[in-house]
């Protein structure tokens, strides 16, 4: 009998659950009320010291913790640089001196401004224009290895000195770097060989947000675990196998205007869960991936891209904006198989560009949300070539791979493509390229390795892109310059492309203003690029994302990330939407409950019956 009320109690048990609003939040029940934000990130972010970093990934962190002295203007386009942590935009002054032309900006650091509370900095400690020079001393310490190490020094004033004097960081603070110099507690001064208009651009990227010295010199301290600045929230979790969470900064001077008190970045390696958490609403946005895109878009005749009816029904919202970012396959052109500069490694590296048919990649793998490339640089920047409708000459394709004696060889691809959406992707590739004689391996491991592969220059053929830093064709050419090769320099060319001529047309156009005569400079260099073909042009991507209307004052802007700051949020209309679609199915539980009451009931009129029995035969 006592099985018989157990089997009783379970039963009531599963109806009460199965009778609650909720049944599946993936969050405590603490949190329906708090102004959060869901997302979420799909690996640990290797490196948060603002030195190191130069991933798209990692700066979504940064730009919301640390603060540049410029940033974008969060509406406005054409985009418009604006100061942030200055009272003004930098004065500039360019001079002569011994022969020599040099540029002076002078930054003025806004009073009154603090970091994040920690213990090694006190409750409130204030920013100075020290800690921006100081920064700037790190960048140009080599042993810190910054990716813009071998550039700043063709610019900074006394970089490449300071580099070659500076041998340890206790060294930093000690050692004065002539180009950059503190004038007072709020303002400072960085001197510029020549002139160079776009280092405006670089003064709004993390490289240039201020550092504490209490931090960097603490040799027990991790810059890359625990960032700390004056923006708008603070790291307080750093879990790469659960979450990352940002909490709204006490400090922060403006933090009644913002709205949002927590990011909540939730680990998900695949985006399958990821859509269906966002369609049951505990996720806030979304992008569309190829799995989704038919669920979540409508395509018209044209090719234009509209929201379905389910997501109309549901509120979702649609925004899309062209991107400043180029996709692209990269040689290695150190590589003994498919790098160097003689005409038979051409015409190899030109048969796989003209194998991979990149318009036929949009449309399978990107549902058409893209533009095919013909160079390095994306739409609405000058030097941008507009794609033509010539398909593939594969024979052409074929003659040039035997030309270069590579009949049936093997070709290695790098990738950090790992999850199981991208092995279709992947499969295309290898398709592709046999259809030329040539047989592909990729290689896909995580993107830290993949990192270490490329510094090392020990890939072949690899998969990358790049989302401009600033809206200017030298941040895309400068991929490109010897000066900054990976595997020498440890600069951004990871196709460690070397052409004298390229690069002497790229050191007249880099400093130039957008003019007729610039445009004749990046048409020269885009016809050198053309001969060695060190890239697979790729595609640029147009993108597509989808936001709850729970989520206010949203705005696309592809120069800055630190945009956590304008968003506001309404938990109780999010509520609204979780309770109305995630309403728990009560026919499997009724049918449930009948199978287990069909059992209980012969059970307990067998039990009685034979309860009757032995009572009657006792008498």
């Amino acid at each position: 009998m006592r099985i018989i009320q157990r089997t009783a109690l379970w039963a009531f048990i599963l109806l009460l659950v199965g009778c609650s609003d909720t049944w599946n939040n993936p969050y405590p029940e603490s949190q329906s009320a708090e102004k959060i934000l869901y997302s979420s990130f799909d690996s640990r972010p290797k490196y948060l010291d603002p030195v190191r970093s130069y991933s798209s990934d990692e700066w979504s962190y940064l730009e919301n913790i640390l603060e540049t002295p410029l940033t974008y203007h969060y509406t406005d386009r054409p985009y418009r640089l604006i100061p942030q942590t200055l009272t003004q935009l930098p004065e500039i002054n360019t001079f002569e001196q011994d022969g020599q032309t040099f540029t002076d900006y002078v930054l003025t650091v806004k009073p009154g401004i603090f970091f994040a509370p920690h213990p090694l900095l006190g409750a409130k400690r204030e920013l100075t224009a020290d800690d921006y020079v100081y920064q700037i001393k790190r960048l140009a310490a080599p042993f810190l290895l910054s990716p813009i190490h071998s550039m700043m020094k063709e610019y900074i004033d006394g970089f490449e000195e300071f580099s070659k004097t500076v041998k340890s960081a206790e060294e930093i603070r000690k050692t004065d770097l002539t180009g950059v110099q503190v004038l007072s507690r709020y303002q400072y001064r960085i001197r510029i060989k020549g002139e160079y208009p776009q280092f405006l651009y670089w003064l709004a990227m993390p490289f240039f947000a201020p550092m504490p010295y209490e931090l960097a010199e603490n040799p027990d301290y991790d810059l890359n675990w625990n960032p700390v600045g004056t923006g708008a929230y603070q790291l307080i979790k750093n879990d790469p196998n659960s979450e990352m969470v940002l909490a709204k900064n006490p400090n922060y001077r403006n933090a009644d205007a913002v709205d949002i008190e927590k990011v909540i970045y939730k680990l998900e390696k695949e985006s399958i869960p990821y859509w269906t958490k966002f369609l049951q609403g505990y996720y806030d946005m979304s992008g569309v991936s190829s799995d989704s895109f038919d669920q979540a878009i409508n395509t018209s005749s044209t090719g234009s891209l509209d929201l379905s009816d389910e997501m109309r029904e549901r509120g979702i919202r649609l925004i899309m904006s062209p991107k400043p970012v180029t996709y692209y396959m990269g040689f290695n052109m150190l590589d003994d198989t498919v790098g160097g500069y003689s005409q038979d490694k051409q015409a190899l590296r030109k048969a796989i560009a003209e194998a991979l048919d990149y318009d036929e990649y949009i449309s399978i793998f990107a549902n058409g949300r893209g533009i095919e490339a013909r160079g390095p640089v994306p739409p609405g920047i000058t030097g941008h070539i507009s794609p033509d409708s010539t398909p593939p000459n594969l024979e052409q394709a074929k003659q040039w791979v035997s030309d270069a004696g590579m009949q049936n060889k093997t070709i290695y691809l790098d990738t950090p493509a790992t999850g199981p959406e991208s092995k279709a992707r992947l499969q295309w590739f290898k398709k592709r390229l046999a259809l030329i004689d040539l047989n592909l391996v990729v290689r896909a491991t995580d993107y830290n390795r993949f990192q270490e592969k490329i510094q090392k220059g020990k890939a072949q053929l690899y998969e990358w892109g790049w989302n401009a830093d600033y809206p200017d064709p030298e941040n895309f050419f400068f991929l490109l310059y010897s000066k900054n090769g990976k595997v020498e320099h440890g600069g951004a060319n990871s196709s460690n492309y070397a052409n004298p001529e390229f690069d002497a047309l790229f050191e007249q156009m880099k400093t130039m203003p957008d003019s007729p005569k610039r445009m004749e400079l990046i048409n020269q260099m885009l016809e050198v690029l053309k001969k060695d073909q060190p890239w697979v042009w790729g595609w640029h991507l147009v993108s597509v994302g989808l936001y709850h209307d729970w989520i206010g004052n949203l705005v696309s802007n592809s120069m800055t990330k630190g945009t956590l700051r304008y968003l506001t949020i309404d938990p109780v209309k999010r509520e609204a939407y979780r309770a109305q679609h995630n309403k728990p199915s009560k026919q499997p539980i009724i049918f449930t409950l009948i199978v287990i009451f069909a059992l209980i009931v012969p059970a307990i009129w067998a039990y009685r019956k034979r309860q009757n029995s032995t009572m009657m035969g006792q008498v």
